[in-house]
């Protein structure tokens, strides 16, 4: 297998980052060789459509995804039809909630095609935020201290199925 993978993410304040950095490692050590994480809006378009299979995500923020994750599935909607799809979120919600998280995060066009759908996790640091997205945490989220729930099980098991996924390709 030679095809490259594309992992491309939103991220606020960098925990979508770090989880799509995890993933490109999980994916290597699952003997993908060639993959590379971009933040969606430095994305090269060439490099993007050189990858057989492209990976997108993005942290939930008060129930949505981040806006530049849509924008980019519609903006790459042919590419993407086109490709093997893994889609993931990053939140701190888990179980039944993740789940429906998931599902509305991702226009259903795309939650069709794609071959894996995770939610991998999640992590706060409250003194990064900016102050109405701390207000927030606070207050919606009930959030009080920093958290780390970005679960490595969870991101090994989605590198798994991905591979699994790259066996489809022609």
């Amino acid at each position: 297998m030679m095809t490259s993978v594309a992992i491309v993410y939103a991220s606020r304040y960098g925990a979508t980052e770090t989880v799509a950095q995890r993933l490109a490692a999980a994916l290597q050590e699952n003997d993908v060789p060639q993959v590379w994480c971009s933040e969606i809006s430095v994305t090269d378009p060439g490099q993007l459509a050189s990858a057989g299979m492209i990976v997108v995500g993005g942290p939930i923020y008060a129930g949505r995804i981040m806006s530049d994750v849509p924008k980019f599935c519609e903006t790459n909607r042919k590419l993407l039809l086109e490709r093997v799809v893994g889609l993931f979120i990053t939140c701190l919600y888990e179980g039944d909630q993740a789940r429906a998280q998931l599902n509305e995060a991702f226009p259903s066009w795309l939650n069709g095609h794609a071959c894996a759908h995770a939610d991998l996790g999640g992590a706060v640091r409250l003194h990064q935020l900016k102050f109405f997205d701390r207000f927030l945490m606070r207050k919606v989220g009930k959030v009080r201290e920093d958290v780390d729930r970005i679960r490595m099980d969870a991101i090994r098991s989605f590198a798994a199925t991905l591979r699994d996924c790259l066996g489809t390709l022609p």
